[in-house]
């Protein structure tokens, strides 16, 4: 599944990450990895709002 495709409220496991090099070095400076836990706090397709 998608963060995308999540519904508001929802918590979850981050499964795998994938990118280019650029999209990798930022999403995982922000602690987006593998295995990290996250819960989505809205998600109105414009502004998908997470909270790790």
């Amino acid at each position: 599944m998608k963060l995308t495709e999540t519904t508001a409220d929802m918590q979850g496991m981050i499964t795998s990450v994938a990118g280019d090099d650029h999209f990798m070095n930022r999403i995982t400076s922000i602690g987006i990895t593998e295995g990290t836990p996250f819960q989505t706090v809205r998600n109105d397709k414009k502004c998908l709002c997470l909270s790790i």
